[in-house]
C-alpha cells in the first residue's frame, strides 16, 4: 500500500484511526515488506546515506504500476519535493533521516502513538523494553519469529547483545559517511539527546502566555506558556512555583548531588598520596645530593642514589711516562690523573685498589670501561652498610684516611710471577707450592676492565735448614702505610702429613739505615691452625722512609719441622695527610678536567656542550692521542638539552594538528543563542533584564613592569649564549667559518626553536593574561534569557555555564601573578645557556630540569604554573563542600577513556625518551619493564589530568594592573559537543573543562557585577 501525502501535512498532528492503524500494521508484517526491509539493509553504505525527504513511488512490490506512475509524475510537476512514500512514514522518528531505520509502531509513545525502531526503544524507555522483551509474543508470531525470540533471551541474551553492538558500530560508519559527505539533515539531533541540558530541546513558542497573553515559551516545569517578565518575575514558576533560576549560580546549588562517600573518601585519598609523594619526592631528593659519593676528582656520580660499585685496579705510574695524560707521577703522595690506566699483570709496579662509580655512562660506554669512573672518597650511604676492610666480599675502599694511598707491593705467588709488582731482594728457602694448602679468603684486589685477580693455588711455604726469610728491596713508605698478609704456621697432625707442625715463632722486621727492627710477633700456638689467618701491621713512624725494607723471618727452628707459610703479601704506602689541598692537586685537576672534557668531546658524551668545544679549543686531532680512543665510536645523538626542545617541538606541532582536527569534529555549546546586539539594547525587557559594561582596572606602569621582566630576562639569556659562543669575534673574521667556531646546524636550529618558544610563551601571556597596549578590557553582561552571556574579550561563556563567583585577597592575586611571569621565563633558552656557566658539576640536573620545564610548557600552555597554583588549592582543601566538588569530579565520564589515552601517548614520548638515553647493552626485561612502567604512569597521569578538568584548574586571568586589590574569581563550564559521531558519548566530556576567570574590576562595579551574575536583578540602576 502506498501512502502519498504533501511535506506540508507531515509535520502537522494527524488522527490516526484504528482502522488505519491496524491497516499499517499488516502491510508491515507483511512477508513482502520484510524482503524489501531486507534488500534495503544490504545495500551499499553509501545508498544509506540518503536525503530527508527522498522521491521514491515504490510500494515495496518493485516497480510501481502504471496508475500510480501516472499520478506519481502529475504530483511530480506540481512540487516534486511534496511526496512522501510509506518508508517515510514508517521511518523511527528518533534516528537521523539518513539512517533510515525503520521503526515499529509504539502506540502508547506520544498523543498518536510513534515509530521507534529498537535501539532508540531500548535507549528511551529501558524498562519499558525491557518488560516487552520478556513477555512472550502474540499467538498471531509466526513460529520462526518465536524461537527467534526464545533465542535472544537464551544465554543472557547474548545473541541481542551482538546484535546491538553490530547495530551500533554500523550507526558510527554510517554517521561519519554522512558528516563527511555532508547530507546529515538533523543538526537538533544531539540537542535531543539524554546528556543535554533540557532548555536545549525545542518546543512551539507560537503559545499566548497564560498570564499577559503575549507571545509564551513553553516552561518544562509545569508544561505551559509564559513570557519571560512572567516567568522570572517572581523567581518562581507561577504555574507550579518552582524556583526558576536566571543564571548558572541560582542553579548550580539546585543541580549538585551528592557524590557519595566513595568519591569523597578517593579524592581524599588522591590529596593524600600526592601529598606525602611530594613529601617523600623532596626528602628523596635531598637524601640524594647530601649523600652522593664525592670523587678524588670531584665528578659527580650520575643515577638515582648512586653508588661505588666498582672495585677497580689502576695503574699508579702508567708504565708510559706521558705527563700530559697524566702518568708518570711517581711516588708523589698524591692521586693518580685520569684518565687511568687498568693494572696490568706484567707491568703494574704501583696499583691503586679502590671503590669507584660511573660518572659519564656514555663515556664509559663509548670508551668500553677505560673512561668515565673516578674513584671515591667519600659515600656517607654505604659508610655503614658496607664493610671496609679488602678481607671482606663487597668492601667498600674509599681513597681517604687511611685507605688513600698505594699499594707498593703485591705478590699472590701466583704463575706467571709478577716482578714488578713484587720486587723481593732475597727468598731463602721458601718456595711456591700448595704444601701448606692454600688461602680461601681472597683480598680485593680489583675485577675491574681486563684486570683479574688470579685464583690462589699457592703460598710462599718455608722449610729447609740454615734460614728461612725473605725479605723485599727498598719500598717508599715515607707517609707511613702498613702490611698486610696471610700466615699459617704448620698444624699438630700425624708424622706423615707434607706441613710438618710448627712449634717456634715468625717475626715481622723493618730495614732502615741497615738496622732491623721488629714490630711484629707471631705466636706458633695462635696461627698454628688449618686455615690461613690475616694480618694487618701499621708501619712504626720510625720506619717511615722512601726506602724502607722489609722481612719476614723465623729466629729457630727444627730442621725437620716448624713448617709456615705466607701468602697475599702487600705493603700500602698512605698519600701525603694534606693532598687534596696541595697546589700540585689543584693543578693536576685541572689538567685531568681538561684531558677527560676532551674525551667527552671525542666520543660526543652528553656532558660535553658546545661551549665546552669553545673554550677548549676543541680539535678532533687531539682525540688520537687518548688511549685507545676509536672514532667509529663517536655517537652523533643529540644532547639532553637539544631533545627536550625536540620534543618540544614536536608537542607543539602535534597540538595544533589536534586542535584543527577537533575543531572539524567538535564545537563549543552555549545554550542561549548568540547574536549581534545593537548599541543600544532597547526592547519590552530590557528594564528587567539589563545588559551593562565593565572594564578591568588598567595600569601602564604593571604591564612596563611585566613586559620588562620578561624581555629582560630572554635578553640576558640571549646575550649570554651569544657572548659563550663568541659569535660575534667568530664571525667578525671573513676566513672563519661557522665549522671553526664550533657551531653545528643541530644546535643552530635548536637554539631558534627556543628562541620561537620563549617569545611565544611571551606574546601570549602580555596579549591574554596582562593585555598590554591595549584599552581597559571590557566585560558585557547580558541576563536576557534569549542571549544570557558574558563577553570576556574575545571569549564567549554562557551564564547558564557561570557556577560560582567569590572574592580573592591581594596576596592571591600576586602569587598568581608571579606564576604567570614564571610561565613567561625564557626556560626553553635557558636549558640551552645554563651549560656556558662554569659551576657546580650538578648544573647539567637542572639543564635536564628546564627542558622538562619547557616540553609541560608546550604541552599545558604558558599558565602551567598557574594551573599548578589551582590544583595545588584544590589538593588541600578542607572543606565539606569543595572535597564533595572534589568527589564529583571523579564521577565525570570519559576518564576511562582518558586513562587509556594517557597510557597508550605517554609511553611514545617516555619510553623512547629513556631508551634513546641508554648506553650499552639493555635487556628484554629492562626494556618492558621500562615500557610497563611509562604506560602504568602515563595511565594515571591522563586519569588525573582528566579529574582536574573536571575542577576549575585552568585559568582565564585578566592582570592588567597591580595586584594589590581584591579580584573576582568567576567559576564556569567550558562544554564542548561533537556532532560527527552520533554514537560517541565520551568525545565531548574529554574535551570539555571548568575554569575559573579572575578579574579584577573598580570598586564600584564589583558589587552589580556579582549581583548580576547571581541573577539579582533588584534595584539595578
Amino acid at each position: 500500500m502506498n501512502h502519498i501525502l504533501p511535506r506540508s501535512t507531515l509535520f502537522q498532528p494527524r488522527q490516526t484511526t484504528a482502522e488505519e492503524s491496524r491497516q499499517v500494521e499488516r502491510s508491515r508484517q507483511s512477508t513482502k515488506t520484510r524482503k524489501a526491509a531486507r534488500s534495503r539493509r544490504s545495500s551499499f553504505l553509501w545508498t544509506r546515506i540518503a536525503p530527508s525527504i527522498p522521491n521514491d513511488g515504490n510500494n515495496g512490490k518493485g516497480n510501481p504500476s502504471s496508475n500510480q506512475q501516472q499520478q506519481t509524475n502529475e504530483d511530480n510537476d506540481d512540487d516534486d519535493d511534496d511526496i512522501i512514500n510509506e518508508a517515510i512514514l514508517t521511518r523511527c522518528t528518533k534516528c537521523p533521516p539518513h539512517r533510515n531505520r525503520t521503526g515499529s509502531f509504539r502506540p502508547l509513545i506520544g498523543n498518536d502513538g510513534e515509530y521507534i525502531c529498537d535501539d532508540c526503544y531500548r535507549r528511551l524507555f529501558p524498562a519499558t523494553a525491557m518488560l516487552d522483551e520478556l513477555e512472550p509474543k502474540h499467538s498471531r508470531q509466526q513460529p520462526y519469529e518465536q524461537q527467534q525470540r526464545r533465542l535472544n533471551t537464551f544465554g543472557q541474551g547474548w545473541k541481542r547483545q551482538s546484535i546491538a553492538f553490530g547495530n551500533k558500530a554500523k550507526n558510527v560508519l554510517v554517521d561519519f559517511l554522512a558528516d563527511v559527505k555532508g547530507t546529515t539533515s538533523c543538526p537538533d539531533y544531539l540537542e535531543q539527546r539524554g546528556r543535554n541540558h533540557p532548555d536545549d530541546m525545542e518546543f512551539p513558542s507560537e503559545v499566548e502566555c497564560r498570564m499577559c497573553l503575549e507571545q509564551g515559551i513553553f516552561r518544562r516545569c509545569c508544561s505551559n506558556y509564559y513570557c519571560h517578565n512572567c516567568f522570572y518575575k517572581s523567581g518562581s514558576c507561577p504555574g507550579c512555583e518552582e524556583v526558576v533560576p536566571l543564571t548558572g549560580i541560582a542553579a548550580a546549588e539546585k543541580n549538585k548531588y551528592d557524590p557519595g562517600k566513595f568519591a569523597v573518601g578517593l579524592s581524599w585519598s588522591v590529596s593524600a598520596f600526592l601529598v606525602v609523594a611530594t613529601g617523600v619526592g623532596l626528602a628523596l631528593f635531598y637524601w640524594n645530593s647530601v649523600t652522593s659519593p664525592v670523587t678524588v676528582w670531584g665528578h659527580v656520580c650520575r643515577g638515582w642514589f648512586p653508588v661505588c660499585d666498582l672495585d677497580v685496579c689502576v695503574d699508579y705510574d702508567g708504565g708510559n711516562g706521558n705527563d700530559d695524560l697524566g702518568y708518570g707521577e711517581g711516588m708523589r703522595g698524591i692521586p693518580v690523573a685520569q684518565p687511568y690506566r687498568v693494572c696490568d699483570r706484567s707491568r703494574t709496579s704501583n696499583r691503586v685498589v679502590g671503590s669507584a662509580c660511573i660518572y659519564d655512562e656514555e663515556l664509559y660506554a663509548w670508551s668500553e670501561g677505560t673512561i668515565g669512573y673516578d674513584i671515591c672518597t667519600l659515600s656517607p650511604r654505604e659508610v655503614k652498610s658496607r664493610p671496609m676492610t679488602v678481607t671482606s666480599p663487597n668492601p667498600f675502599l674509599p681513597l681517604a684516611d687511611s685507605l688513600a694511598g698505594v699499594y707498593v707491593f703485591d705478590d699472590d705467588f701466583e704463575s706467571p710471577r709478577s716482578d714488578f709488582s713484587a720486587p723481593w731482594m732475597e727468598i731463602t728457602n721458601g718456595n711456591p707450592s700448595d704444601a701448606c694448602g692454600i688461602n680461601s679468603e681472597l683480598t680485593e684486589r680489583g675485577n675491574h676492565g681486563e684486570f683479574r685477580a688470579l685464583e690462589n693455588r699457592n703460598a710462599l711455604v718455608f722449610t729447609g735448614v740454615y734460614f728461612r726469610k725473605a725479605a723485599t728491596s727498598g719500598l717508599n713508605v715515607e707517609h707511613g702505610g702498613r702490611v698486610e698478609f696471610y700466615l699459617k704456621m704448620g698444624p699438630i697432625a700425624s708424622d706423615n702429613a707434607v706441613c710438618k707442625a710448627s712449634f717456634e715463632d715468625v717475626i715481622l722486621e723493618y730495614n732502615v739505615a741497615d738496622q732491623w727492627v721488629e714490630f711484629g710477633n707471631y705466636p706458633a700456638w695462635k696461627f698454628r691452625s688449618d686455615s690461613f689467618q690475616f694480618v694487618s701491621e701499621d708501619i712504626p713512624v720510625e720506619g717511615w722512609t722512601n726506602s724502607t725494607r722489609f722481612r719476614f723471618r723465623q729466629p729457630s727452628f727444627d730442621p725437620l719441622r716448624d713448617h709456615w707459610a705466607i701468602d697475599d703479601v702487600r705493603i700500602f704506602s698512605r698519600y701525603r695527610p694534606d693532598w687534596d689541598e696541595s697546589e700540585e692537586y689543584r693543578k693536576r685537576r685541572e689538567n685531568q678536567n681538561s684531558i677527560v672534557k676532551l674525551a667527552q668531546c671525542c666520543y660526543n658524551s652528553d656532558q660535553c656542550t658546545i661551549f665546552d668545544k669553545v673554550n677548549t679549543n676543541f680539535d678532533e686531532k687531539k682525540c688520537n692521542a687518548l688511549p685507545g680512543f676509536d672514532k667509529n665510536e663517536r655517537n652523533l645523538r643529540l644532547k639532553s638539552s637539544e631533545l627536550f626542545i625536540f620534543f618540544s617541538f614536536l608537542s607543539a606541532i602535534s597540538k595544533v594538528l589536534y586542535h584543527r582536527v577537533s575543531q572539524i569534529f567538535t564545537r563549543r555549546v552555549i545554550h542561549q543563542k548568540e547574536a549581534p546586539l545593537p548599541g543600544s539594547f532597547l526592547n519590552e525587557n530590557s528594564d528587567m533584564f539589563p545588559r551593562r559594561a565593565f572594564y578591568s582596572i588598567s595600569e601602564v606602569s604593571w604591564q612596563a613592569f611585566v613586559v620588562g621582566i620578561l624581555l629582560g630576562s630572554f635578553g640576558g639569556a640571549m646575550y649570554q649564549l651569544v657572548k659563550s659562543l663568541s659569535i660575534v669575534e667568530c664571525f667578525d673574521h671573513r676566513e672563519i667559518t661557522a665549522a671553526s667556531c664550533q657551531l653545528n646546524s643541530s644546535f643552530v636550529i635548536t637554539w631558534l626553536c627556543a628562541i620561537v618558544f620563549d617569545l611565544r610563551s611571551i606574546s601570549m601571556l602580555t596579549s591574554g593574561v596582562f593585555f598590554v597596549k591595549r584599552e581597559p578590557v571590557e566585560i558585557l553582561v547580558d541576563v536576557h534569557p534569549d542571549k544570557g552571556l558574558m563577553k570576556v574579550g574575545p571569549k564567549t561563556i554562557a551564564l547558564a555555564e557561570v557556577l560560582d563567583i567569590y572574592l580573592r585577597s591581594p596576596f592571591f592575586l600576586g602569587f598568581l601573578s608571579f606564576c604567570y611571569i614564571l610561565g613567561g621565563f625564557p626556560w626553553a633558552l635557558g636549558s640551552l645557556t645554563l651549560p656556558s656557566f662554569e659551576s657546580h658539576p650538578s648544573m647539567q640536573v637542572y639543564t635536564q630540569v628546564m627542558g622538562l620545564l619547557t616540553l609541560l610548557r608546550e604541552l599545558l600552555g604558558p599558565g602551567l604554573f598557574a594551573k599548578a597554583f589551582f590544583t595545588t588549592q584544590w589538593i588541600l582543601v578542607t572543606r565539606p563542600e569543595d572535597r564533595d566538588e572534589f568527589g564529583r569530579a571523579f564521577l565525570r565520564r570519559g576518564l576511562l577513556q582518558q586513562f587509556i589515552a594517557g597510557s597508550c601517548l605517554t609511553p611514545i614520548i617516555l619510553a623512547s625518551t629513556i631508551m634513546s638515553r641508554k648506553v650499552g647493552f639493555v635487556s628484554s626485561g629492562e626494556t618492558f619493564g621500562i615500557f610497563a612502567l611509562c604506560v602504568v604512569f602515563g595511565g594515571v597521569f591522563g586519569y588525573l589530568i582528566g579529574v582536574l578538568r573536571g575542577l576549575p584548574c585552568d585559568g582565564f586571568c585578566l592582570i592588567t594592573g597591580w595586584p594589590t586589590r581584591n579580584c573576582y574569581n568567576v567559576v564556569c563550564n567550558d562544554r564542548v559537543k561533537c556532532p560527527c559521531l552520533f554514537t560517541c558519548t565520551y568525545c565531548g566530556e574529554i574535551h570539555s573543562r571548568r575554569m575559573v576567570l579572575v578579574v579584577v574590576l573598580p570598586f564600584d562595579d564589583m558589587f552589580l557585577f556579582k549581583r548580576m551574575l547571581k541573577g539579582d536583578l533588584k534595584d539595578i540602576p
